[in-house]
């Protein structure tokens, strides 16, 4: 076995028409140099857009299988996952079919499940069109991107607007199909049945989801409650690097501990 198997690692997956880039401020913090860290890219997003590939399974389901997929093939005994926004969805359709994960993380949560739909999940963004939209007005998208994170970081929002425009326009149709049709699957009970803890987290300033619909849902909650972060989008991560990174070395050192502790073998 190598050492990156056995080594405490972190996985972070983005959010919708992103990339592994959304990652760069977080996974730049001296604080995480304890962890190995590992980005994914979802199909269709950043480099994972095969232009010849016919009929590519851009449905919740295949995303998730893709991920779960890669993370089987590193072959990790501890490690824990980091999902924005849409990342959170492929991490609850998967999150009763994970192995030797310790710990999830949910920034931006989506999420479903039960009698929770997109329509108790989502608010009334007036650009929100564009997160389904094969080929949006430019003007349109440019405030859909401003409308991700509190702070308007000229770099961030060229990263965010680039991301978006390289990936696949038949993922964002799919996408369109998979919340009309309801092609999801129970990530809330999912999240639930993995007994893995969970750490939320939104920013106070999210334009995007209802950031207090997970409050009463059972859920494995680190330190029985929703982490709100001042001063943060949707993107929380991004508007707050230093503080996410702080939170999540806590979580990750309290998860990673409690997994050892409980699975060394009684004196």
């Amino acid at each position: 076995m190598t050492d990156q198997e056995n080594a405490d690692t972190i996985i972070f997956i983005h959010q919708s028409s992103g990339s592994s880039a959304v990652w760069d401020d977080v996974v730049s913090e001296k604080k995480l140099n304890q962890f190995h860290l590992y980005c994914v890219d979802i199909d269709g997003n950043g480099d994972r857009w095969d232009k010849n590939a016919i009929g590519p399974d851009y449905s919740l389901a295949g995303l998730s299988n893709k991920i779960l997929e890669t993370i089987n093939k590193l072959k990790l005994k501890n490690y824990i996952l980091v999902g924005v926004s849409i990342g959170t969805n492929i991490i609850g359709e998967m999150a009763d079919k994970l192995s030797n994960c310790k710990g999830i993380v949910l920034i931006g949560a989506p999420i479903v499940g039960g009698k929770i739909t997109p329509a108790e999940v989502l608010l009334p963004f007036e650009y929100g069109h564009v997160l389904v939209e094969a080929s949006p007005k430019d003007s349109d998208l440019d405030h859909y991107i401003s409308g991700l994170t509190y702070y308007q970081n000229q770099k961030q929002q060229e990263m965010l607007k680039a991301d978006y425009l390289k990936t696949d326009p038949n993922y964002r149709k799919q996408l369109l199909n998979t919340i009309n049709e309801g092609l999801w699957s129970d990530e809330i009970g999912n999240l639930r049945d993995s007994h893995q803890p969970v750490m939320v987290v939104y920013g106070i300033y999210d334009q995007i989801c209802n950031t207090r619909f997970l409050e009463d849902v059972d859920l494995h909650l680190w330190q029985n409650k929703i982490h709100l972060i001042d001063n943060a989008g949707h993107l929380a991560h991004l508007d707050q690097p230093a503080f996410f990174s702080t939170l999540l070395v806590d979580f990750a050192t309290d998860v990673f501990v409690e997994s050892k502790t409980t699975s060394s073998p009684s004196s």
